[in-house]
């Protein structure tokens, strides 16, 4: 059926060819020349950014609909910086700072992938809407992660960058903007859960 279609197209293209170099003068031509150099030129630009984001989709699918268990928000402080750590070229936005303990459950993966990674997640606002075609949708700073720290054999560990299947129990340093007191997880394009900061943690952060 896709072939015989893609004939159709085809031919459709090409009795267009013939009639209007038939039927036309040659200004307009050249006119609907440029003009369909033009549609070629944004149509492959369209098709290229639909392949470059097709694995990002799949790598997200894991943590599609994933269950998250918040097991407490704390107040903490800002971590110590090291030699090794960048300095941040964030102009001065006032933050409060947060110890988040939860549980992150993958429901049944969909595609090849069924790892993800600790690292690789964000937190945003509760209202933030992720399109991959805004640019100016594609990032929101309410909340920078600081620090992850994952579950292993009843102690914590640093996230070195491992990749994991099923649930793992994480304690992450929130950075988070003043005024903002709900979050969502988003892991490449699967926006999920939510993280209510209490009253009280907002007021002994401050």
């Amino acid at each position: 059926m896709k072939k015989l279609v893609l004939l159709l197209v085809v031919a459709g293209l090409l009795a267009g060819a013939v009639w209007a170099v038939r039927n036309l003068p040659w200004w307009a031509l050249v006119l609907l020349f440029v003009g369909l150099l033009l549609l070629g030129k944004f149509a492959i630009k369209g098709l290229l950014k639909r392949l470059i984001l097709v694995p990002f989709k799949m790598k997200g699918a894991v943590l599609h609909n994933a269950i998250v268990q918040v097991h407490s928000v704390v107040p903490s402080q800002a971590p110590t910086k090291t030699d090794g750590d960048s300095e941040s070229t964030e102009p001065n936005v006032p933050r409060r700072y947060f110890t988040l303990d939860v549980t992150i459950q993958p429901s049944q993966a969909p595609g090849k992938f069924t790892h993800w990674g600790p690292g690789e997640l964000m937190l945003t606002r509760a209202d933030f809407v992720f399109n991959p075609n805004d640019e100016e949708s594609k990032e929101d700073d309410a909340c920078r992660i600081e620090e992850v720290h994952y579950e292993e054999d009843g102690a914590f560990k640093a996230d070195e960058g491992l990749k994991f299947a099923g649930p793992k129990r994480l304690k992450m340093t929130l950075a988070v903007r003043e005024g903002v007191d709900k979050l969502k997880f988003q892991y490449y394009f699967e926006q999920f859960g939510g993280v209510q900061l209490p009253q009280t943690a907002l007021r002994a952060a401050a």
